[in-house]
């Protein structure tokens, strides 16, 4: 899948182990970096649904539209959001049938991980 960042330098606060243990520590940064790998191998949104471990929720409220992945079931407050993105990188929102969209998610843009109910 296609990843981008929100904001754009934000790829190298996360991409960084260093910066990435500095500022969540260790056990955390080492989830992020985990979660970011597996994003990129996977071929849909729709692939991350069958990975229960990441609890893989559509957001409303201020994040409408968003979908959130928990970094450690319900042992973690920390989850990363996501925002799905079109093939022209523009954000696109959740259709009715949520299978058929999930599986049509080849991009998104990942945002600040953020402790749940921030």
């Amino acid at each position: 899948m296609r990843l981008l960042y929100d904001p754009k330098h934000l790829e190298k606060e996360l991409t960084d182990e260093t910066k990435l243990t500095r500022k969540y520590g260790s056990e955390i940064a080492g989830r992020i970096l985990r979660l970011i790998g597996l994003l990129m191998d996977l071929t849909s949104l729709y692939d991350v649904r069958c990975m229960p471990q990441y609890m893989i929720e559509l957001l409303k409220g201020n994040l409408a539209g968003c979908y959130s992945l928990t970094l450690d079931k319900k042992k973690s407050k920390w989850r990363i959001i996501l925002v799905p993105l079109n093939e022209n990188n523009a954000p696109i929102r959740p259709e009715d049938n949520e299978i058929s969209f999930l599986k049509s998610v080849k991009a998104v843009a990942i945002r600040r991980p953020s402790e749940h109910y921030d």
